[in-house]
């Protein structure tokens, strides 16, 4: 097993990572897209830069993950996306709209014959770095809509 990293969300760094596992044995089986970016902010306040900020980790990687890997026999593809995407979330129009696609991807991979997951996580039960920041009262609200950790 390796653990190789880059920018997939950059058609050409993907393509050259594709390159270089394809050339390796065992070949590629399995694919897991595991990003994650917030930039909250209502939704006026939203710029094509903060949308871009977190569309382009998870839409356009996942776009090329999909691309680059449709001809191969994987089994599993497997992408994380959020219920933010299903519930939606004060602030987070573009993270929305990033787990909505990729929930979509996931379907349309399925919808044609290749394997797809999409797990739509709810709140972890650890801080992390998209969640640290929140607040008891910010928790509070969270619970309040059914979401709960």
């Amino acid at each position: 097993m390796q653990i190789l990293a880059c920018d997939v969300a950059d058609r050409s760094a993907a393509a050259a990572l594709m390159a270089h596992i394809f050339e390796q044995q065992p070949p590629l089986n399995a694919v897991i897209h595991a990003a994650g970016v917030l930039d909250d902010a209502v939704i006026t306040s939203l710029t094509p830069q903060r949308i871009d900020t977190v569309l382009r980790p998870k839409v356009d990687a996942a776009w090329n993950l999909h691309e680059l890997t449709r001809d191969l026999n994987l089994s599993a593809f497997i992408v994380f996306s959020s219920m933010a995407g299903i519930t939606g979330a004060p602030g987070q129009a573009n993270y929305a709209a990033a787990n909505t696609f990729l929930d979509a991807l996931a379907s349309h991979r399925q919808a044609t014959g290749l394997p797809a997951i999409s797990l739509a996580w709810g709140l972890w039960e650890q801080a992390s770095t998209m969640t640290g920041h929140l607040r008891g009262s910010d928790l509070a609200r969270i619970q309040r809509a059914g979401l709960v950790r």
